[in-house]
């Protein structure tokens, strides 16, 4: 189940979830634990016939097209901070927040993308799809939280007790 999160927070709150993964340990009540899960990483994603560009990474991403978020993201934020502190201007293309497009512009050669670790291995299940680089300073801390009082298979899962 996806949402924004503060209403995951709040049905969590309300005993209406189980348990919430989010990147963040802001605005947790009281009554909540959060259990650091690990990290989440972002990588820049490409069709092959970008493959020769790797090897100047980030650099060569000012001489591929890029295929962004939305203005609504906080991912869109993180890269452009990236951008900036790298000195990269790529040719913006388009954008969008459905995965299943990034996939479909990154297969077809027509842009590199910028997604999260799990979307990445998806994507480079596809032969025809490389990885540029890893943009090492978005990385993310994943958080698992519960309420205080739960103590049921989440509980158990975030405790290594599974």
């Amino acid at each position: 189940h996806e949402d924004e999160r503060h209403i995951l927070l709040a049905e969590l709150d309300e005993g209406r979830m189980d348990m919430v993964f989010t990147d963040t340990k802001d605005f947790l009540t009281s009554q909540m634990e959060a259990y650091r899960m690990g990290l989440n990483k972002t990588f820049a994603v490409a069709h092959k016939s970008f493959k020769k560009q790797k090897k100047d990474f980030p650099g060569c991403l000012n001489s591929i097209p890029f295929f962004n978020y939305t203005k609504e993201s906080f991912l869109k934020y993180e890269i452009e901070l990236f951008f900036r502190k790298n000195n990269i201007s790529p040719q913006v293309i388009g954008q969008a927040d459905d995965m299943d497009l990034f996939e479909l512009i990154t297969k077809h050669a027509l842009a590199f993308t910028i997604v999260p670790e799990v979307a990445k291995n998806r994507l480079c299940q596809n032969t025809d799809v490389i990885v540029l680089g890893e943009l090492k300073e978005l990385q993310t801390s994943v958080w698992g939280v519960i309420k205080k009082s739960y103590r049921g298979l989440g509980y158990l899962l975030l405790n290594q007790k599974l």
